[in-house]
């Protein structure tokens, strides 16, 4: 059987390529001609050394074949895993990712004496007010009849 492949370039036979020994793949040579070659894109080829840097660990260093790589968190922060609960934010994170959380208070908006919640709604007269998370006040679009009727501020 022949097998022809057209990848913008003339049609090849595969036909006559005999099977690539252990480590060798498919290659294309200067000429365009199919033959086995070094794979040196994988296992046993490409970098054949490496050097700590700050916050990296190597045992040995330099690795100039087998060894370990470690982030050194004196150094590096680690992953924070976890978060605050509701009413509280992150206050600081060490180098281990543990975090110390710190209350927040709700931010709250004021109109006619009463108090209203972050993106509460409320309407005055024909205009609907939304409560932002700036503690100001804001309208929209709509207004206080229809579908979107709101309590009266």
């Amino acid at each position: 059987m022949i097998l022809l492949i057209r990848h913008n370039f003339p049609f090849y036979d595969f036909s006559e390529i005999q099977k690539c020994p252990a480590n060798q793949i498919l290659k294309s040579d200067v000429n365009g001609n199919w033959i086995c070659g070094d794979d040196n894109t994988g296992a046993g080829g490409g970098v054949t050394s490496l050097t700590a840097g700050t916050g990296i660990t190597l045992t040995p260093n330099p690795i100039t074949s087998t060894g370990s790589v470690a982030v050194n968190t004196n150094v590096i922060q680690a992953r924070v895993s976890t978060g605050c609960g509701v009413g509280q934010a992150i206050q600081s994170i060490t180098a281990t990712g543990g975090i110390t959380c710190q209350a927040v208070a709700p931010i709250l908006c004021s109109y006619s004496g009463r108090t209203y919640s972050t993106w509460a709604v409320c309407c005055t007269g024909n205009e609907r007010k939304i409560c932002q998370s700036d503690g100001s006040w804001s309208t929209d679009m709509f207004t206080c009849s229809g579908p979107y009727v709101a309590p009266a501020c």
